[in-house]
């Protein structure tokens, strides 16, 4: 069976601008303090709650586990508004590349899995995939797709695989599952597509 590991933000979703008013928003009202569009983006692919401890560390913010446990659900807060008012968009041809249904697909992110569900299911996409591998352990993207591979079974065997991202992490993960495939005896070869909409 064909399956497709997506990468989510830069990808399929336009969601710069949402993840960062959301951060913002959060940091500020947690914190009273509201980071600059290029601190944000600097942390931006560290994902999940890495993007909060980097930045508390920089600005020598004192991070305590409750505070952090408020920041992420001021974050999933801020993210459902500002997915809702416009600022959450498709990436272009991502309608056309979700209507083929002989293939089985996987999100594979370093965003947080509320925020995942959150924006995928604004934008109305959520239904197209079959499996959600989230980075929440500041794993690398590699990490996260071997993880997705152990839950493809349940939904269908992977005989192909082509993995879509913007970012040179996503290229370096579809090599990195590759050889995991090749440890297991399993000839499996994967396809790396890089999309030119991301920030890269």
């Amino acid at each position: 069976m064909l399956w497709h590991f997506y990468d989510m933000d830069r990808t399929l979703l336009d969601s710069d601008q949402v993840h960062l008013k959301s951060l913002q928003k959060a940091l500020k009202e947690v914190y009273q303090f509201e980071p600059s569009a290029k601190t944000v983006f600097s942390h931006f692919n560290q994902g999940g709650e890495y993007i909060f401890r980097n930045i508390c560390r920089d600005e020598s913010i004192d991070l305590t586990p409750d505070k952090l446990s408020r920041l992420i659900a001021e974050w999933q807060l801020a993210a459902r508004e500002y997915s809702q008012n416009g600022l959450l968009k498709l990436m272009a041809g991502v309608p056309d590349c979700l209507q083929n249904d002989g293939v089985r697909r996987a999100i594979v992110t370093h965003t947080k899995r509320e925020i995942t569900n959150t924006l995928l299911e604004a934008a109305n996409i959520r239904y197209h995939f079959d499996v959600f591998s989230y980075g929440e352990n500041g794993d690398s993207k590699g990490e996260i797709m071997v993880h997705a591979t152990s839950l493809t079974p349940l939904v269908g065997s992977i005989d192909r695989l082509a993995v879509i991202g913007d970012a040179p992490g996503d290229m370096a993960g579809g090599r990195e599952v590759e050889s995991y495939f090749l440890q297991q005896g399993m000839a499996i070869g994967v396809f790396c597509i890089g999309v030119t909409t991301g920030g890269y």
